[in-house]
């Protein structure tokens, strides 16, 4: 399976950019926390990411909301991984 790649603030990387993206507030937001199969994680960084497990593959996720997706060699075809994320504006609320 191919990574695939984008970024979940401004929708890059999604069939429909515009619709995909998140409303950012007037200071900015970063993801501050995320979860997949296993508990929410912090989300600190926007140099390493943050690497969440999903029953099907593994998503690297960062601050500023780029992502990369790695599917896991030997997964069935037709279905999904679902993860959750928290977006933050610049003044924490």
């Amino acid at each position: 399976h191919a990574e695939i790649s984008g970024n979940v603030i401004t929708g890059a990387g999604e069939t429909d950019p515009v619709t995909s993206a998140d409303v950012k507030g007037a200071d900015g937001a970063s993801v501050t926390s995320a979860y997949g199969t296993g508990a929410p994680q912090d989300v600190t960084s926007a140099v390493t990411g943050t690497t969440i497990a999903g029953q099907y593959g593994t998503l690297t996720l960062y601050s500023d909301g780029h992502y990369t997706y790695d599917r896991a060699a030997n997964t069935p075809g037709g279905v999904s991984d679902v993860f959750h994320y928290t977006l933050t504006d610049g003044d924490g609320d």
